[in-house]
């Protein structure tokens, strides 16, 4: 019987399926319609996008809050302070525009005032302090018709230099009109084209009382003083200075550069009489063989024989570093001349002439970090400037001076306090007192005299390099004599004396010659010279230059007065001549017109 297959499982009956109920009716929605279109800007048809018209701003964040803050905070500053400098600088000039305008005698010249500005030591711009008057006094003296001189210092001690070398020349020129000094011939219209000028100094002269000098600053107060010191408390040989006026030196050039020159002839008479004193002088060492008897010089420079080693040259040949007189011809050197006469000394005078009144304004600029938030403060306080140059331009036009004050406070040892010492000056300027540094400068009880000591009498006031300037210059010196200068003499002598042969690359670039490295010198000798002494004057602790025979104790009279600061009396003055000047003036122009009305009319030509 076969085997049948299995039977599958029978799926479970599935259930009846129910009747599905009816769906309830979905709600009817209305049509979502579109939104209306934008109402745009009639504007939009010139060009403008609608954009524009739609933006609306949000508040910024904090960071750009503060940032907008900040901005036109500062902006608002600057502004604000430049509008009020062109108001305060407009209503001063409308005090004084009226003196510009007032007519002048046939004879009669307007005031001049002189301006001495110093340096600034260790300032990149030269000229701070005579940008300060130009900006802030220079418009005032314009607008009243004031004419003016201004000097600026191009280094410390500049401005005293060029006011002692005025005052000596003043002093000569008196001198050669006098007679009984016998010394007329020494500054003769012959020799000299400035004497004929005497009347127009003399002029110049009482200009200068007349108007006024007004110094910019404690240095300048100091270099003034100590130019008027030195130049009428020394005396001058006039025979020294005749010889200079034979050069076309004298004390009185006029030239541009005559004072430069002047000075550059005293200090090569001055350098040479160091080398002369000194055993090891740069130039005096002994000449090659080649080149003794080439000026005559080699009985005074040496006395060794000519060496036989050095190479034959042709003693016609020249080279830019022989003279053109050889060796093998006979030469002549002229004998000096002796003068035995007896120097003509010009004493100095028993009393400071009369001087004109100063005005001492309190400019300063000082150096440092901890400077830097007021520097700031400042930049956005200008208007205080113009009123500050304003208050002191007024004080010269109202010409109320006052006697100056002179020092009261003297020392255990019987000498005046915080005076400056004119023999420490000479020493550091010749390159003494090398380790000299700054100090805290000490009262004279002269509120003139320490005029701005507060701050300038500070060594922090000033840079760090220029404390130490003495010091800084004898490395300078000892390196320029010690490793730089004797190899190029060496070398110039060696190539003037025909000793041996250019190298190439002193063909190619040839190196200086003895004259060259002498001129060098004596300009590197008078720019170290000039900075120690302008820095043994204006440096803190250095004192003010004063002499006894101008006064000394409460009481005193001086031969210096000052500025006075304006008054509210005489404000109030100048206001009503100011008013009464243009009533006056409408007056005359009303008087004018009132006859040129009553004048007849010409008769009418008859055609």
């Amino acid at each position: 019987m076969a085997d049948t297959p299995p039977t599958p499982p029978q799926a479970a009956p599935a259930a009846p399926v129910q009747p599905a109920a009816p769906a309830a009716a979905a709600p009817k929605v209305a049509p979502k319609l579109p939104p209306p279109p934008k109402a745009q800007n009639p504007f939009v048809y010139l060009g403008i996008p609608q954009a524009v018209f739609d933006y609306r701003p949000k508040m910024p964040g904090p960071k750009m809050t503060a940032f907008w803050a900040v901005t036109i905070g500062l902006t608002g500053a600057y502004i604000y302070d430049r509008r009020e400098c062109e108001r305060l600088q407009k209503e001063y000039i409308d005090k004084v525009k009226w003196m510009s305008e007032a007519p002048l005698d046939s004879m009669e010249m307007s005031r001049r005032i002189k301006v001495l500005g110093a340096r600034v030591p260790e300032d990149g711009e030269v000229d701070r302090s005579s940008r300060w008057f130009k900006r802030y006094m220079r418009p005032i003296f314009v607008a009243s018709g004031t004419d003016y001189i201004l000097k600026t210092g191009t280094n410390p001690g500049g401005i005293g230099r060029t006011t002692l070398a005025e005052i000596r020349g003043r002093r000569i020129t008196e001198a050669s009109k006098d007679p009984a000094l016998g010394v007329s011939a020494l500054n003769s219209g012959s020799a000299n084209i400035a004497s004929v000028l005497t009347d127009r100094d003399a002029q110049d002269a009482q200009r200068d009382l007349d108007g006024g000098v007004v110094l910019l600053g404690r240095a300048a107060l100091k270099e003034y003083l100590w130019a008027l010191k030195k130049g009428y408390g020394e005396a001058i040989d006039l025979k020294e200075e005749a010889r200079l006026e034979g050069l076309g030196l004298g004390a009185n050039e006029r030239r541009k550069d005559g004072r430069w020159e002047r000075e550059e002839e005293i200090m090569v008479r001055e350098l040479e009489a160091e080398d002369a004193k000194s055993e090891h002088a740069p130039f005096e060492v002994p000449l090659p063989a080649a080149l003794q008897g080439l000026d005559g010089e080699d009985d005074a420079m040496t006395d060794s024989a000519p060496s036989g080693d050095a190479p034959p040259s042709n003693p016609l040949a020249f080279t830019p570093y022989r003279s053109i007189t050889p060796a093998s011809l006979p030469t002549r050197t002229p004998e000096p001349v002796k003068d035995d006469s007896p120097p003509v000394l010009l004493p100095p005078p028993a009393t400071l002439p009369a001087q004109p009144p100063l005005l001492l304004v309190p400019f300063s600029h000082p150096f440092g970090i901890q400077k830097w938030p007021s520097k700031m403060v400042h930049f956005f306080n200008k208007r205080s400037d113009v009123r500050q140059g304003g208050e002191y331009a007024l004080s010269i036009l109202l010409a109320h001076h006052r006697a100056f004050a002179p020092p009261t406070i003297r020392t255990p040892s019987g000498s005046l306090q915080g005076i400056l010492d004119d023999q420490i000056v000479n020493e550091v300027r010749v390159g003494e007192h090398k380790d000299l540094a700054l100090a805290e400068g000490e009262p004279t009880g002269s509120p003139d005299l320490d005029f701005l000591s507060e701050t300038d009498e500070n060594p922090y006031h000033f840079r760090r390099s220029y404390r130490t300037l003495p010091s800084a210059h004898e490395y300078s010196k000892r390196t320029y004599y010690k490793d730089d200068l004797p190899p190029k003499l060496a070398v110039a002598r060696e190539l003037a004396s025909g000793s041996r042969q250019p190298t190439k690359a002193e063909e190619n670039y040839p190196p200086k010659m003895e004259s060259e490295l002498r001129k060098e010198r004596l300009d590197k000798e008078l720019r170290w010279r000039r900075e120690l002494e302008g820095w043994a004057m204006v440096r803190s602790g250095s004192g003010v230059a004063w002499d006894e025979k101008w006064g000394v104790g409460e009481g005193s009279e001086t031969p210096f007065r000052v500025y006075t600061m304006p008054t509210e009396e005489q404000r109030r003055e100048l206001e009503e001549k100011r008013d009464a000047w243009y009533e006056d003036k409408k007056r005359q122009a009303e008087a004018l017109e009132e006859r040129l009305r009553s004048m007849p009319s010409p008769p009418a030509d008859d055609e």
